[in-house]
């Protein structure tokens, strides 16, 4: 327990569960989910009461409403296509990852793939967006061998643990006639 003092405010520390994959907000209180079309965030209304003791035994009971917006994002592309690239150059291409929603969140991005035949590459591979924000990422393949490379980033923002995947291709070729054509 814990005296407010007139004119003073205080934070109070609210918090909630996940329950792992389903990453819903858990609570004794009645939660309702609003997920719009245009905006692919979710946002949960938390409605409960507060009930305030005073110094002299007086109880009063505020009904409190809070709304949670949880973040998302997307990339400009699923997939990307490096087509025929020279063994041994890097090949770059721009890459856009969106924060459309009103809260701020972080994300980072993992290679999976066999790497013997090409490598990919992201810059940078992790940051921090602000609300309503995006970021510029150049994506990169070097071709080691004359055959074919693929893989994928799987992209995690946090909160939320929303995960989307980018799938990436590219071909070595040892034919510089064939690549400046193409």
């Amino acid at each position: 327990d814990s005296i407010i003092l007139p004119q003073k405010k205080k934070e109070a520390v609210v918090s909630t569960q996940s329950t792992g994959e389903e990453k819903m907000i858990q609570t004794s209180h009645s939660v309702n989910q609003d997920e719009t079309n245009q905006v692919p965030e979710r946002r949960f209304i938390l409605r409960s009461n507060l009930t305030l003791r005073y110094t002299n035994g007086h109880l009063q009971t505020v009904p409190v409403k809070c709304r949670i917006v949880l973040p998302t994002f997307y990339i400009s592309v699923e997939n990307v296509r490096f087509g025929s690239c020279l063994v041994g150059q890097m090949s770059q291409l721009p890459v856009r990852i969106v924060n459309p929603s009103a809260s701020p969140m972080d994300w980072s991005a993992r290679f999976e793939g066999d790497e013997s035949e090409g490598c990919f590459c992201l810059e940078p591979s992790s940051g921090v967006f602000h609300a309503a924000d995006s970021s510029l990422l150049s994506l990169s393949f070097t071709a080691r061998t004359s055959t074919i490379s693929t893989g994928k980033f799987i992209f995690t923002g946090s909160p939320g643990g929303r995960t989307v995947e980018l799938r990436v291709e590219g071909i070595g070729t040892h034919d510089e006639v064939l690549q400046r054509i193409l």
